[in-house]
């Protein structure tokens, strides 16, 4: 049987569909449900560089406010890309 004719696309637009488009930044989608007791996740945090503090989930309040916020990343890469493309709205270019 032969592949589809988008076979080679279809892992692009997966990936597409994970993402969010901030101001010309694409950044991954972020954590959307409450993570397993003692995972470790990253914030986007525009107040540190590089854009990102770690935390371990427990299910406190400040978990929940993070997640109800949209800042919760599973990698530190994730939550610093969102930090810049926030940034990017009142950065001052030198």
């Amino acid at each position: 049987m032969p592949a589809h004719i988008h076979a080679e696309l279809m892992p692009q637009y997966a990936e597409d569909a994970l993402t969010i488009n901030i101001n010309g930044f694409e950044v991954p989608e972020p954590v959307r449900e409450p993570l397993l007791k003692e995972t470790y996740y990253c914030v986007t945090n525009i107040l540190v560089i590089p854009g990102s503090t770690q935390y371990k989930w427990s299910g406190d309040s400040m978990d929940y406010r993070f997640l109800e916020q949209g800042l919760i990343h599973l990698t530190q890469e994730d939550a610093e890309l969102h930090a810049k493309a926030l940034l990017s709205f009142t950065k001052i270019d030198k």
